[in-house]
């Protein structure tokens, strides 16, 4: 065959092979080492540089197989990804994504302006979010997630921010995902900014306390007539009668 023609051509007398293995020690195919001279017995003086090679080919070839199979998966994804960041764009929701054993805190662009930072700004870890909440949000939030932690797999929370010197307020909706120990490795959720409707929340209950206060009033208005013209009742009689007895006396 072509591959005995190649060796003839190049002396090659001699050949050792290694197996190539992936991460599960299953067997990706060989790796064969050619030598002009005939082997009498194994060349020890290069096993570990060989062994290196090999390892290393099993390593590429791994993520490459991977990748291939990724890849038909991404490409089924991107479709509905490509509508969910539509969805998340049109709605102003933040996305992150929190790994919690090696503190490494992942935002999108639409978390960077919620909170008026800037991706040079950021560290990249919780502290990002730690300062752009006041100190008592940061500890009530902390004393939530360690609940969802201990007990619960989805979270939901409202809050106030900071932003460029200003107070806002945010909802933040998560979910803690575990590995097959049980122990959680992360936290993915939506961020959003509901100041405007906090506002209007606001002004409404103002303007319906004016409307209870401005009945009470009125109420009090309707009693405290009733009541004078209770009064005025028996204080005509009385002025009438003193009047006829002061006639008489004159």
């Amino acid at each position: 065959g072509p591959y005995l023609k190649k060796a003839i051509d190049h002396q090659v007398q001699s050949s050792w092979a290694f197996p190539i293995l992936n991460s599960e020690r299953e067997v990706l195919g060989t790796f064969t080492f050619y030598y002009p001279p005939p082997l009498t017995k194994k060349p020890t003086q290069d096993e570990n540089l060989l062994r290196t090679f090999v390892q290393l080919a099993g390593i590429t070839l791994e993520r490459f197989r991977n990748r291939e199979q990724t890849e038909q998966i991404l490409k089924e994804m991107h479709s509905s990804q490509e509508r969910l960041n539509l969805d998340i764009a049109a709605r102003r929701m933040g996305v992150w994504d929190w790994n919690l054993q090696e503190d490494i805190l992942i935002w999108d662009e639409n978390m960077f302006e919620m909170f008026g930072l800037t991706k040079d700004q950021a560290r990249g870890d919780i502290s990002d979010w730690i300062r752009c909440v006041p100190p008592e949000e940061a500890q009530e939030s902390f004393e939530l997630l360690n609940q969802a932690i201990r007990h619960k797999p989805e979270f939901a929370r409202q809050y106030r921010a900071i932003k460029n010197g200003e107070i806002r307020f945010m909802k933040c909706v998560g979910q803690v995902t575990r590995n097959e120990a049980g122990d959680v490795i992360r936290m993915t959720g939506l961020n959003w900014d509901i100041t405007d409707r906090v506002h209007v929340n606001n002004r409404l209950e103002q303007e319906r306390a004016k409307v209870i206060a401005n009945s009470k009033m009125a109420s009090l208005g309707e009693m405290a007539s009733g009541l004078a013209h209770e009064i005025n009742n028996p204080l005509t009689i009385i002025l009438n009668r003193a009047s006829q007895l002061k006639a008489k006396i004159e």
